[in-house]
């Protein structure tokens, strides 16, 4: 398909005076001069969705380090797992609904409703006396985390021209990446030096000043009703995505661990998760008058391959995040805090790799090549990181991390302005919102195939470390390792590796290292398959408009700093 036919797919636009747009839907859109320059509200603007960003991907991954214990505090075992899980889970139902709620009442309501169901999940999650409270403060905060992380994107495609946006979506992508990467290191410190329950608590002060400062935000919004607009939400569509997912995570979750891959449990929990999509998919097609996932979002291939690299990323991205101050904790017996220290390597080079992959696309207008180049360098990375060993020194440890770092990086910035440059400025919310879905979805499966490998792999690798004799420690130690993690799991294990005898403790970790080994060579394919995606994507020259419908009050979404004075 050339870029003449893909641009042929979207509706017609109609010149108007005041360089104003419509297309066939309706939507007014803004073109807006070459030399645009954002003024001192778009700063404000800015400032406030960084920042609530910021917190959304601090909570992400804040509590991982403090889940032994969060366990033991609560008394929980298997249903530690889903402190996280829950989370995310929530993160990626919501976002559609998010989309469709900021196309319906506008965007600053949403964000707003957003950073409030986050505090609360934050309160709930802080006061729990028992897992099943703490579950529930983690939905509600995925649900706000989720809200916000989409409306970020979506008010930023409101405000800044595809042309110039690389460089926004830099700093959006920083701000999250920077979020994700200190939460350990946090999340570690508060476990180790006070408690556990500081990681929610610390939110509610910054959920208020996000509060604050999204308030002044004076975006165009329409004239609903409350009741009217609820009436338009796609409610069935969410309902069915939503059990399909909890479905497919289960799944991944139990498989392997509580129960074997060939069990009923699992091929249930999977074939009717499978067809629940079918029908999710159905409904949004055929059945939704407002659906949150749209047919038009998937008629050209640049579209397409766009939203499944998004979904490769996010497994890959949240399988390395995710998991590698476990690598320190677990082989080379580092304490939570200097865990979390030892990633900062990734954090100081995925952020500004984030921000320089946006400018990039600025400069050249070329989106498909850098995405490219961060599909080939985090491949790399995962194929340096899984030579790991347990006696890899400490400059294998954080000179692998780089190449990958710096191809996840790349992949957070750029994607989403291919995505919506190829579809109709009116569906900017609807492709900002399914763009985040599918890259927490992966993300989802990222976390899932990591506790998946770690608790089918361990006794495998265990048993191959005993038979090789390359420790001194007995077969009653062997059971009792198998006894434990199978008691548990091989995550929570890790805290009582200082209770094994020198030989045991070795053996263990040189256990955990093959293990990690087999994740990132499970990663390694959808990796591979984020640049046969990338290749698939047309280059089409970036639009210079906006949609004006929902941008700041007053005629022009953003004016030159100079008019601002």
């Amino acid at each position: 398909m050339s870029a003449n036919e893909v641009l042929s797919t979207v509706p017609t636009i109609t010149q108007m005076e005041n360089n104003d747009v419509v297309d066939e839907k309706g939507a007014s859109s803004e073109a807006l001069p070459e030399d645009w320059k954002p003024d001192r509200r778009f700063i404000l603007v800015i400032s406030a969705l960084s920042f609530a960003t910021l917190l959304a991907g601090l909570e992400t991954t804040v509590v991982g380090l403090s889940l032994p214990a969060i366990a033991r505090d609560l008394k929980a075992t298997e249903t530690v797992a889903w402190v996280g899980s829950a989370f995310l889970l929530l993160t990626t139902c919501a976002q559609p609904l998010m989309g469709s709620l900021a196309d319906i009442f506008g965007r600053r309501p949403i964000i707003q409703l957003s950073i409030v169901l986050f505090a609360v999940g934050s309160l709930v999650g802080g006061v729990a006396r028992n897992m099943g409270t703490l579950i529930v403060g983690r939905i509600i905060q995925g649900a706000g985390g989720g809200g916000i992380t989409v409306l970020t994107e979506i008010v930023l495609s409101d405000l800044v021209p595809l042309s110039q946006r690389g460089a926004y979506y830099g700093l959006i992508a920083m701000a999250f990446s920077i979020g994700t990467t200190i939460g350990p290191v946090i999340g570690g410190a508060f476990a180790q030096y006070v408690t556990w329950r500081l990681n929610f608590y610390i939110m509610l002060p910054f959920s208020a000043i996000s509060l604050v400062l999204v308030s002044f935000l004076d975006l165009k919004a329409p004239k609903r009703s409350i009741a009217g607009g609820l009436l338009e939400v796609d409610w069935l569509g969410l309902i069915t995505l939503s059990g399909s997912l909890t479905g497919i995570l289960l799944a991944l979750s139990w498989g392997g661990s509580m129960y074997t891959w060939n069990s009923a449990n699992i091929i249930c929990a999977l074939v009717f998760s499978t067809l629940g999509l079918a029908f999710y998919l159905f409904v949004e097609f055929r059945i939704a008058k407002r659906p949150g996932l749209p047919k038009i979002l998937f008629t050209n291939r640049t579209a397409v391959a766009g939203f499944f690299f998004s979904f490769l990323h996010g497994v890959v991205a949240f399988g390395l995040i995710y998991y590698l101050p476990i690598v320190f904790q677990s082989v080379k017996g580092h304490s939570l805090m200097r865990s979390a220290v030892d990633v900062l390597v990734t954090a100081f080079v995925l952020s500004p790799s984030a921000v320089a992959g946006g400018l990039l696309m600025v400069k050249t207008g070329d989106y498909k090549y850098i995405m490219l180049l961060g599909a080939v360098l985090q491949t790399v990375g995962l194929g340096l990181m899984s030579m790991w060993t347990y006696t890899s020194n400490d400059g294998e440890y954080y000179g692998y991390q780089i190449p990958g770092a710096i191809g996840v990086g790349l992949g957070f910035s750029v994607v989403l302005a291919g995505i919506q440059n190829s579809l109709p400025q009116h569906t900017v919310a609807l492709s900002a919102a399914t763009q985040q879905f599918l890259r927490n979805f992966g993300g989802m499966f990222g976390v899932a195939i990591g506790t998946t490998v770690l608790q089918s792999r361990f006794s495998h690798h265990l048993d191959e470390v005993f038979a090789a004799r390359l420790f001194e420690f007995g077969d009653t130690e062997r059971v009792h390792i198998l006894a434990e993690v199978q008691a548990t799991s091989a995550l929570s294990f890790v805290e009582l590796i200082g209770t094994l005898s020198p030989g045991g403790a070795e053996a263990v970790r040189t256990t955990f290292a093959r293990c990690f080994e087999d994740n990132w060579y499970v990663l390694l394919p959808f990796s591979g398959l984020c640049i046969v995606a990338t290749l698939a994507m047309e280059k089409i020259s970036l639009r210079t408009t906006i949609d004006s419908d929902y941008g700041l009050k007053d005629n022009r979404s953003s004016p030159s700093l100079e008019e601002g004075k």
